[in-house]
């Protein structure tokens, strides 16, 4: 594909989303975008050489609830959000916010990596903040603005599952926006907000982590500047620990990796090593547990069942948890 073609292909795909694009350098285009769509937000990280999106007057016509746009650069050149004959210039790792309902534009002329979140003003108000006068500026609280990038760019990794999950992944976006933005907290949301999206940012790392040997709260700790016991306490009040969440993950890929491989890719010693158990017998122990009947029992139920159909071939690496949302290669 030429890089005029790839250009267009991005230009058609970002059509039909409301955005019109442009490429001021299309010799040597790339680029890649990763979305994910939630009840009334969304939410999306895109990386591009050159790239200048314009929100179209058709999808604003079509817009029924005033909406919110983030935009933050995450890296590469300086990025420029446009609103309203004003200007604002983001350096790496700068957000603002904007009114999507309105026209704007973000420009990238010399390329880098974005992230972008839409969310509807009723579900800021419904979280008890109030975004009113707060557009086209950069956060009053640079702690939570980076919070909340890093918490959006994890559900794009780790999805909350299920409509609840989803309802309450929109609910902490809004929180947190109205902490970054200085909004006016109308029911004393603000500890508990970013408690809340911190909590769920530390349970997706230990999750995304849960394979690697020696994974505990001080290591989780210092991904946040967090200790060892806030960690816990973190954990606690949600009713869990690091360690039942990574034996819940080491136990989920063994399972996945008995019920998906061929009988004679690998004995269950090398299943259990791999997913991240020092001694067989705790694997055992610990499986039965938790599945009702042991590694050699649903390895040979496995091996019976391969016999009458084609294999399945698996690798023995980490799953990737299900992530429900679109991406679209360069």
């Amino acid at each position: 594909m030429s890089d005029a073609a790839r250009a267009r292909r991005w230009a058609d795909c970002l059509s039909g989303n409301g955005i019109s694009f442009q490429c001021p350098k299309e010799d040597g285009f790339r680029g890649a975008i990763e979305l994910l769509k939630l009840p009334g937000c969304e939410i999306g990280r895109a990386n591009a050489t050159s790239a200048i999106g314009s929100r179209t007057a058709e999808a604003i016509a079509r817009d029924r609830d005033q909406m919110l746009f983030l935009f933050g650069s995450l890296g590469g050149a300086r990025k420029v959000a446009s609103q309203a004959g004003r200007d604002i210039v983001l350096d790496d790792g700068a957000i603002t916010l904007l009114d999507h309902t309105r026209p704007h534009r973000t420009l990238a002329p010399e390329g880098g990596t974005a992230v972008a979140v839409v969310i509807s003003m009723v579900d800021v108000a419904a979280s008890g903040f109030d975004l009113a006068g707060r557009l086209c500026r950069t956060p009053t609280d640079p702690g939570a603005a980076r919070l909340l990038v890093r918490y959006a760019l994890g559900l794009i990794a780790d999805p909350l599952a299920g409509p609840d999950g989803e309802a309450l992944a929109t609910q902490h976006i809004a929180e947190l926006a109205g902490l970054a933005f200085g909004a006016q907290d109308r029911r004393g949301e603000r500890v508990r907000a970013a408690a809340a999206a911190r909590t769920r940012l530390i349970l997706t790392t230990v999750r995304r982590r849960a394979l690697e040997p020696d994974l505990d709260a001080a290591s989780v700790g210092q991904d946040f500047g967090l200790s060892e016991r806030t960690v816990q306490t973190l954990l606690a009040d949600c009713g869990t620990s690091v360690g039942r969440e990574v034996m819940e993950v080491r136990l989920r890929h063994a399972h996945d990796l008995l019920h998906g491989i061929e009988p004679s890719t690998a004995t269950v010693a090398a299943i259990a090593f791999e997913c991240g158990f020092n001694a067989v017998s705790t694997f055992y122990r610990a499986y039965k547990a938790r599945f009702g009947s042991s590694p050699g029992e649903d390895r040979g139920r496995q091996a019976g069942s391969v016999a009458s159909r084609s294999p399945v071939r698996q690798s023995l690496g980490a799953t990737r948890r299900n992530a429900p949302r679109s991406v679209m290669p360069d």
